[in-house]
């Protein structure tokens, strides 16, 4: 199948459209031309032209369910391709069906597995509509080839069947709600090879997210309505989010969040005649896609650094609501395709109560010089007398009511009384900062915490909200010390400061800038929202920090698995790092044990401690191939005396064919000694790109990053280059196989009977006396065969054999043992017979002299010696 990305946007983009019943009957007989023809005026839409290319495909059938999934499929009579659309959340045809695609939208911003799990969903209903339309048109010899498409809601729906087809199919998606964070033990670059996102750079829900699968940003071209009304939205918007993201780096990160996901009102300053769901959503419309004539964009390299900053900064507010208000999940995904005049009623959720608080979404502001950021306006009737109290304390709570109010002063008088000393010096602070109680102590002190709890011996369970005054729906901090037992302990929204002590501890911030230590055992602990800082303490401990690059997380001694972003110091032990896309630094001190680093973006640092210098650390390139655990290539630290580093998929990790897919977001850009010597990107390229094996019998596999050089050493060595990039490949001695990529490699044997295998490109094989039977087999593009010193013309017999299920071209050196056979020179053998082809030929034997044999050259050889 090969479909345009224009025509696959065109069919997610019929998905949306309303197909009259009468057309519905007999779907399977009615072509995409007699569809169109009785669609609406909405026909005129850009992103519909496409399907006239696709006229004479047939619509085979089509779904609305009851938790609002629709869907169509469409099949070319002729090849029996089909194609699966689903549809996005689309408000402007029926609210209350538009409440069902929400409520899918939380469950994915939410990394709901269990809405996944359970198939009672979207997710489920779209697998089903896919096995009921393949049984339809009677089973798989009725189907050609297949392929998923979707925007938006949509686009998720179709990288969940890539996912539970296995990525047997292609499928390509617009703006697609990321669903990688919703599907379990799933590395979402598995398909990269078979799902492709198609994003606008400015839409903030297309970034929303983990894509399954590779994305391309396409340059923001305004959607068609857009363009017709001639506005200047992407000055518009980006002034808003420029607004906003001033606010996050002020460290009012949730305020300027809850303003645009919590839908409180924003002024601009700016008299502008345009509703808010242009502002907001308009990079969403599918049209803001394609160009004037209908043609898919230009790509970007990347999506806007706002808005990404923005889409990240939602994934952090989805995980602070989780405890405002006593439960109240307040989570607004995406509202694409919202009119100004329409109330959008938004269900939420009151775990206390379990009862539904319906809240009108208010129509936009008219005629006036202030416009809203977000297309929701909280107003609550419901909540009665409430409702205004509500608000406030809401915002207040979003815009840190909280503070910090310590200055210098006290900070130094507290530390003084702590530490019993008359003056401050480093030794007494790092008493105090290694000291958890001491810590707690200051903390407490300095910020005030309304509540100080201290636990039992026994297993306790302590909610923070239970000791502390009850203000409406806010509450204060707390300090909560766990002491024996394993404990259960919650804190507020507001800055806890909250201790396990002993036991196998869980402890979960939820709000606010939390203090969480873990003590003895293997703690789980959980910042839930905030900058957190989390200290694991001994034990084998889990530390989670939330989302955003303002954590500090500090394993302490045991194998720590510690995930989230930020400052990262894994400690003692073989600790397990998963990071996201901030900017991390990574610690590690000297005895710091074996760790292992995963992450995802952002421009990252190692920092060495003191101790440590360049000299001690040996950076090398280690690659599990796929079908082994890990299937990737990573960077690997040794450190001398002391342990490692690895990093996971730094030259990024092998799919089912082979392939080596880089991943740079998975890279660590810098790595600083305490000495100031900085290692970069380059520096670790020179280090690693030369490979070495040993003299065992080595198994080697390179990377595509900018061509490596690799010596196998002695032994029978197997060397697979890399795929995508050109390689030098030496196999030493021993009989090695020495296998090229699909670039213009250099692959010499050496001494030993060696099999070179050049696959695509430009391919130049050496060959000197002494280096044995040599056997070459190549595919494609202008090879050399290049003789080194003292082998001439004169001294090389040719001869064609007949070899295995070869004919063969053998060139022998006169007097030795020496030969090198071109296998499949002349073709191959199958069950009918010879099939003669030159695919595997060699262009050019080159000799040191500057002799050239071509194979019209070697062909008049052959008769020749024939005729003797």
């Amino acid at each position: 199948m090969n479909l345009k990305v224009e025509q696959y946007l065109a069919l997610s983009s019929l998905a949306y459209q309303v197909i009259p019943n009468s057309l519905l009957d007999d779907a399977s007989k009615q072509t995409l031309e007699e569809i169109v023809s009785h669609l609406t005026a909405r026909t005129n839409l850009l992103e519909l032209k496409p399907l006239s290319s696709l006229a004479s495909w047939h619509l085979i059938n089509t779904t609305t369910t009851s938790s609002g999934m629709s869907a169509i499929a469409v099949q070319d009579p002729a090849t029996k391709d089909i194609v699966f659309a689903y549809r996005g959340t689309d408000i402007d045809k029926n609210i209350w069906e538009a409440m069902k695609d929400i409520e899918s939208d939380i469950a994915i911003a939410s990394s709901g597995n269990v809405f996944v799990q359970d198939g009672l969903n979207q997710f489920h209903d779209a697998y089903t509509f896919y096995t009921e339309t393949i049984k339809k048109v009677g089973g798989g010899a009725h189907v050609g080839t297949k392929s998923f498409t979707g925007h938006s809601l949509g686009g998720g729906l179709a990288q969940y069947m890539a996912y539970k087809t296995g990525g047997a199919y292609k499928t390509v998606t617009f703006d697609a709600v990321g669903i990688g964070q919703v599907l379990k033990n799933v590395n979402p670059r598995d398909y990269d090879t078979s799902v492709t996102d198609y994003t606008n750079e400015h839409d903030i829900i297309g970034m929303y997210g983990v894509q399954l699968g590779r994305t391309v940003y396409i340059k923001d071209m305004n959607s068609d309505e857009l363009r017709k009304k001639d506005r200047d939205y992407v000055t518009i918007l980006q002034y808003a989010q420029g607004a906003i993201a001033v606010a996050a780096r002020n460290g009012e990160h949730a305020s300027a969040m809850g303003w645009m996901a919590a839908a409180s009102i924003a002024s601009l300053g700016y008299a502008v005649n345009r509703t808010s769901q242009e502002l907001a959503f308009d990079a969403h419309r599918p049209s803001s896609l394609l160009t004037d004539d209908g043609t898919l964009a230009a790509t970007v390299p990347q999506g806007d650094s706002i808005t990404n900053t923005l889409a990240g900064a939602l994934r952090t507010t989805l995980e602070v609501y989780t405890g405002i208000a006593n439960g109240v999940h307040f989570i607004v995904v995406e509202i694409p395709s919202a009119t100004a005049e329409e109330l959008v009623r938004i269900t939420l959720s009151v775990a206390e109560s379990g009862k539904k608080i319906i809240v009108d979404v208010a129509q936009v502001i008219r005629d006036q010089v202030n416009i809203l950021t977000s297309s929701v306006y909280e107003t609550s009737r419901i909540m009665g007398e409430q409702a205004d109290a509500f608000a406030r304390v809401l915002m207040a709570q979003l815009a840190g009511a909280t503070q910090w109010t310590t200055s210098l002063r006290l900070d130094i008088a507290v530390l003084s009384a702590l530490s019993g000393a008359a003056r401050i010096t480093r030794d007494t602070l790092a008493a105090i900062v290694e000291t958890p109680d001491a810590m707690a102590r200051w903390l407490q002190i300095v910020f005030g915490a309304s509540a100080h709890v201290v636990g039992t011996a026994a297993d306790d369970s302590i909610d923070g909200y239970d000791h502390v005054p009850d203000y409406g729906v806010t509450k204060r901090a707390v300090y909560v010390e766990g002491r024996e037992g394993n404990d259960y302990v919650t804190g507020t929204n507001s800055d806890d400061t909250l201790m396990g002590d002993a036991g196998n501890d869980t402890i979960m911030g939820k709000g606010g800038n939390d203090m969480i230590f873990g003590g003895d055992g293997d703690d789980s602990l959980y910042g839930d929202g905030g900058s957190d800082t989390i200290f694991g303490g001994a034990g084998d401990d889990n530390l989670n920090g939330s989302e955003g690059d303002s954590n500090k997380l500090y394993g302490g001694a045991g194998d720590d698995g510690i995930n989230g972003s930020g400052l990262i110091v894994g400690g003692a032990g073989d600790d397990r790092i998963n990071s996201q896309f901030g900017d991390d630094t990574y610690i590690y001190n000297r005895g710091d044990g074996d760790d292992t680093i995963s992450d995802f973006g952002g421009i990252d640092t190692v920092r060495f401690g003191a101790g440590i210098v360049p000299s001690d650390v040996m950076a090398r390139y280690e690659s599990r191939p796929y079908g082994t655990p890990g299937n990737d290539y990573d960077l690997v630290l040794d450190i001398k005396g002391s342990g490692s580093i690895r990093i996971k998929d730094y030259y990024g990790s092998s799919d089912w064919t082979g392939r080596n897919r880089p991943v740079p977001g998975h890279r660590v850009e810098r790595f600083v000694f305490a000495d100031g010597t900085v290692w970069d990107e380059q520096a670790i390229r020179t280090m690693t790109h030369h490979l070495q094996g040993t003299a065992d019998d080595d198994s080697i596999d390179a990377f595509d990053d900018d061509g490596i050089t690799v010596h196998s050493g002695a032994g029978n060595d197997t060397v697979r280059g890399a795929r995508q990039d050109a390689n030098v490949l030496y196999g030493d001695d021993g009989d090695d196989s020495l296998i090229g990529g699909e670039k213009n490699d250099m692959l010499t044997g050496g001494q030993g009977n060696d099999v070179l295998y050049g696959a695509g490109g430009n391919d130049i094989y050496t060959f000197k006396r002494g280096d044995g039977v040599d056997t070459i087999s190549d595919d494609d593009g202008v090879d050399t065969l290049q003789f080194g010193e003292g082998i001439n013309p004169r001294d090389v017999t040719v001869r064609r054999i007949h070899l295995s299920s070869y004919e063969s071209l053998e060139l022998a050196i006169t007097g030795t043992g020496d030969k090198i056979i071109i296998q499949g020179y002349f073709g191959s053998y199958s069950y009918d017979g010879l099939h003669e082809s030159t695919s595997q030929q060699i262009e050019k034997v080159v000799f040191a002299d500057g002799t050239v044999w071509t194979p019209e050259i070697i062909a008049q050889m052959l008769v020749e010696h024939t005729s003797e």
